[in-house]
């Protein structure tokens, strides 16, 4: 009789601490953009030219959500100060074709190399917690390297400005507002990780809604960029393995 050759599917699991570490760098239109645009608003004096209107929301929640959510809790008298509000919405991406390749890099990471990837987590142009880092510092603590490998992606996006008050004309100035603000920051947002690669397009009037009780006024502003991310991950040293522990659950059939 022939014998018969069962391969195991055993395999050895890695304790937590020689783990692979994973980091993610990524760009967020949603995260970025509202800040700069804020500071962009304060630089022109938008308030003080305004002042009927000077409470300008912005960020990545739209006006519409807060006051549905309201009606939701049973709120007779909406609080409608959300208005005027700039919302960003990063409505879709795909990976860039030619890129499809991928960019794949292997390296020796160093406690330089290291210092670099902690300065870019703190300022959240990385994903790497804090527990995670601390095992990097300590695996290249005293001058030592640690293989790393990196896959880069770069991918199209399609990002949505979009506009709402109470006055049309209003809605109308803060569109080309929004406009100059891309405009006139194409060098910091490519700092920030945003390559603004199409024209800059966009809606100036036609849209209305009148669910909430108020005549509102909305405008669109469009932008495509191109963002590079990378996926990382770093092979801490396991050293000699001095014990196997068994899963007590194993079974082997026939």
């Amino acid at each position: 009789m022939a014998n018969v050759y069962k391969p195991s599917r055993a395999k050895i699991i890695r304790p937590a601490a020689t783990r692979w570490i994973r980091i993610i760098e990524y760009a967020n239109p949603e995260q970025i953009l509202p800040p700069l645009m804020h500071e962009f608003f304060l630089e022109l004096g938008y308030s003080s030219m305004y002042p009927n209107f000077k409470n300008l929301r912005i960020g990545a929640v739209h006006p519409f959500a807060l006051l549905l959510f309201q009606e939701v809790m049973g709120v007779t008298k909406l609080d409608l100060s959300v208005f005027p509000s700039i919302t960003i919405s990063d409505s879709s991406d795909a990976e860039v074709y030619s890129e499809l390749s991928r960019g794949y890099e292997n390296y020796q990471l160093s406690a330089e190399h290291l210092a670099k990837i902690a300065g870019s987590a703190s300022s959240g142009k990385l994903i790497l917690s804090d527990e995670n880092l601390l095992r990097l510092e300590t695996a290249v603590a005293g001058g030592a390297t640690i293989n790393a490998s990196k896959v880069s992606y770069r991918s199209n996006h399609n990002i949505d400005i979009n506009i709402w008050s109470e006055n049309k004309d209003l809605t109308s100035l803060i569109y080309d507002m929004v406009k100059h603000f891309i405009m006139g920051n194409i060098n910091r947002l490519r700092i920030e990780g945003m390559d603004i690669q199409s024209p800059i397009g966009g809606r100036r009037s036609g849209d209305i809604n009148v669910e909430f009780g108020r005549l509102l006024y909305g405008a669109n502003v469009t932008v495509s960029a191109v963002i590079d991310t990378a996926n990382m991950w770093v092979d801490v040293p396991i050293g000699e393995i001095a014990t196997i522990i068994t899963d007590p659950d194993y079974s082997v059939t026939s």
